[in-house]
């Protein structure tokens, strides 16, 4: 049976189309990506072994007596089933990659098996009610993908995916009409699938590549597609947001302000972990010597009031010397629930402490008692305060006075946070906050600000449960803090530049040695951080020994260490280049515990985190990552910055590899002038492999070769001729076995595109074989004479 080409192949580009978005879907959900890939591989080669079964189906007649191919759904009994078959692989990998503790969420596999299905029927089309299935299947495949993972990649390919379809719509209704004027014709459509198909495929192969390799911050928002964890009675381990260990919650449909934990043991058993109670269970607690629990009058203190002593000072101190974890804590075993929610960009960075005094081993913060804070009404006028009252929307906000029109702030980033198990009265929040709101709050004294920087909320003992916060702050432009160096405002930052007293001069030697090519402090920050995540590992139960005296020295000659040595060794490199810089623990914000259900993230004891912060200017702190297993936080370019810093990259790597550039442009010459000859071992290497085809492909694969040998030699064939027809008009070389073989080819060509009951025989099959494979080693050398 023959079928109209254009029709096929642009039904096999919609069910590719649908399989982009499902790819680009399951990329980001599955935590180990090359199983994606791996998958993939697996799947082609089994579709691609189907489509040759399959035509060898159609070349023996899988005819009933009729004469006519007995079809189900537009396909061949045995391969309706095959794919059938070949539908279910994706529950298969399931089983055996949960044996392994990997996998993905259930609705994904079902997914994946619609995938399958929609590529196969595809491949195979023969007819419009295939075809047709193919379309409807892929179809509802890309919608529900646009729907569970609204990013501008799946996006785009919805809006090519709509236009293609309205194209394959128009194709096969001017092919139902020309069947009924004609007896006999081909369906052509008003222009060439072929001339649509590389354009749209090229683009889509476009948003691919930039939705896989490009900054994820700049494209994906708030990722996750509806988990079956959270909010069902059973739950699902390898969902890739949700709960994921008994709670239920209530989502939000238009704010964070509805969003709660129900049925669940906050109230009743909550732990309220504080800050130290948390930095303990993920590094493990200080390594101190033996202390007595006494106050200045002798006597022992009760526990409560001694974990209340530790808390404060932990608004001082951070150590660096600690005993480690011996287990990561597993998801059932945590002790208390969610922290927090968060909804908007992730990731994200929430601050809560800040540290500038380095010792070699421990961090220190302000030296006063950390009760005593700067609030919202200031010691003297209001004006003295550093806060002011923002009316905005008809809510009223509270804002910071500073300077945010630095060249390197560029646009605004909002988030909703809501509090639910953290005891804390400092207020978690990014770099760069310029103003926030609570409803129903107007009033500044409510609100203050640490002598480290830290919003809180004096004259409490913690922030109240299920407080929705709504927080601003400004976005970082990557491109202008490529750009800046230090101001002269920078010197009242002068705490941010001590070093220890024991330090070793190799520090200031290896950051000049990263730094060398840069041409501002702001690109010497950026390669720092850089540096550390190329060239460290991120070990988490590393500690240091107890005769260390360097902790910097110590991770540099391990080459790996935990989240607070990175930063810790970044800040006294950034520090031996004269730039600001300080510890910063707080909250990280994980895009694999983003809850689709409420569409928030949510925060657990163990995303506590350490990561460092640096100044330009004395006053606006910008963070660095240099963790590699943390992502970078959100570094905006505009189009044109990310087009200029592409193009720059590419030179910039020309440059450097100057001999590779020159040796392909070498190899591209010497390939060009020998182009017929390397063509025509091309030809007959690609005969090996392509004579266990079926016939079919044998003969498009000659044909398809014997058209660029033509061109190759400077005797291009033009539209408007057949091949037999422009061979007898040159008059060209051939040897007579060779103009045979290709007379041979001809007429094969031409049973194949119309007569539907040849079928080949097996003298005929020796043939054919015989006939390619003497164009393949000998019509090279003919045209080019």
């Amino acid at each position: 049976m023959r079928r109209d080409n254009d029709q096929f192949a642009l039904t096999l580009f919609l069910a590719g189309l649908a399989a982009v978005g499902t790819t680009a879907l399951r990329h980001n959900a599955q935590l180990y990506p090359l199983l994606v890939w791996l998958d993939w591989l697996l799947l082609a080669g089994l579709l691609v072994g189907l489509h040759w079964w399959d035509g060898r189906q159609w070349e023996r007649g899988s005819l009933t007596a009729s004469g006519k191919p007995r079809l189900l759904l537009g396909l061949l009994p045995k391969t309706a089933w095959a794919i059938a078959g070949l539908s279910c692989l994706p529950v298969g990998e399931q089983i055996v990659q949960r044996f392994f503790g990997m996998g993905d969420p259930w609705e994904v596999v079902a997914l994946c098996c619609l995938q399958v299905a929609s590529l196969g029927i595809g491949l195979l089309a023969r007819t419009r009610t295939a075809a047709g299935t193919s379309v409807l299947l892929s179809s509802f495949q890309l919608l529900f993908v646009s729907f569970a993972y609204p990013v501008p990649l799946v996006m785009a390919l919805m809006a090519l995916y709509t236009l293609t379809v309205l194209w394959w719509l128009m194709g096969n209704y001017w092919g139902r009409l020309q069947t009924q004027l004609a007896s006999r014709t081909i369906s052509q459509m008003p222009a060439r699938a072929r001339i649509l198909l590389p354009l749209a495929g090229g683009l889509s192969l476009v948003l691919l590549v930039v939705g896989l390799v490009a900054p994820q911050q700049a494209l994906v928002v708030l990722n996750g597609f509806m988990p079956t964890t959270g909010g069902e009675r059973w739950g699902d381990e390898f969902a890739r947001g949700g709960v994921g260990n008994g709670e239920i919650l209530t989502g939000a449909k238009d704010s964070a302000d509805t969003v709660g934990p129900v049925d669940t043991d906050v109230y009743l058993s909550s732990q309220q972990p504080s800050l130290y109670d948390m930095i303990s269970e993920v590094y493990g607690k200080p390594s101190t010597s033996n202390e007595k629990r006494i106050d200045v009058s002798g006597e022992e203190l009760p526990e409560h009031g001694h974990e209340r002593m530790i808390e404060r000072a932990a608004s001082r101190e951070f150590k660096t010397q600690r005993q480690g974890r011996s287990k990561k804590v597993a998801l059932e075993e945590r002790s208390s629930t969610a922290l927090m929610f968060v909804r908007g960009e992730v990731p994200l960075h929430l601050r809560m402490e800040t540290f500038l005094e380095f010792d070699g081993l421990n961090w220190k913060g302000p030296l006063s008692d950390p009760t005593s804070k700067t609030t919202g009404t200031g010691s003297g006028s209001p004006g003295d305060s550093p806060l002011q009252l923002q009316f905005r929307d008809g809510a009223t906000w509270v804002g910071i006075r500073n300077d945010f029109s630095r060249p390197w702030f560029s646009g605004l980033r909002r988030h909703e946070m809501q509090v639910i198990n953290l005891e804390s009265v400092r207020v978690p929040a990014p770099a760069a906050l310029t103003s926030w709101h609570i409803p129903l709050i107007d009033r500044l004294d409510f609100f203050g600000m640490t002598e480290d920087d830290i919003l809180f909320m004096p004259g409490r003992e913690r922030i109240p449960i299920l407080t929705t916060i709504s927080l601003i702050s400004c976005q970082v432009n990557a491109w202008q803090l490529l750009q800046e160096n230090l101001s002269s405002s920078s010197a009242s930052a002068k705490p941010a530049l001590g070093l220890p007293s024991a330090r070793q001069s190799g520090w200031r030697d290896l950051a000049e040695e990263w730094t060398r090519d840069c041409r501002s402090d702001g690109e010497r920050a950026l390669q720092i951080e850089a540096r550390l995540r190329e060239a460290f590992e991120f070990v988490d139960h590393i500690v240091l020994p107890e005769n260390c005296e360097s902790a910097v020295d110590q991770f540099l000659s391990t080459g790996a260490g935990p989240d607070y040595l990175f930063a810790t060794t970044a800040a006294m490199l950034l520090r031996e280049l004269g730039i600001p810089s300080r510890l910063v623990t707080g909250l990280y914000a994980d895009q694999r515990n983003y809850d689709a259900k409420s569409q928030q993230t949510i925060f657990w004891n163990d995303d506590v985190h350490t990561w460092v912060e640096f100044s330009l200017d004395g006053s606006s702190w910008l963070p660095l990552e240099p963790t590699p297993s943390y992502r970078l936080p959100p570094r905006e370019l505009t189009l044109w910055q990310w087009a200029v810093l592409g193009l720059s990259g590419g030179l910039n790597w020309s440059l450097r590899n100057w001999y590779l550039i020159l040796g392909l442009m070498t190899a591209s010459c010497v390939a060009w002038r020998y182009r017929g000859l390397l063509l025509d071992w091309s030809g007959r290497i690609s005969w090996l492999g392509a004579r266990w085809l079926p016939v079919s492909w044998q003969v498009w694969w000659c044909s398809r070769w014997l058209d660029w040998r033509l061109w190759i030699s400077g005797h291009r064939r033009p539209a408007t001729r057949s091949q037999r027809q422009w061979l007898g008009a040159l008059g060209v070389g051939l040897q007579q076995e060779t103009r045979l073989a290709c007379e041979q080819l001809f007429r094969t060509l031409d049973a194949i595109r119309y007569d539907e009951s040849w079928q080949p025989e097996g003298a005929d099959r020796m043939a054919i074989a015989a006939a390619c494979q003497e164009i393949f080693r000998k019509a090279g050398p003919g045209l080019a004479n």
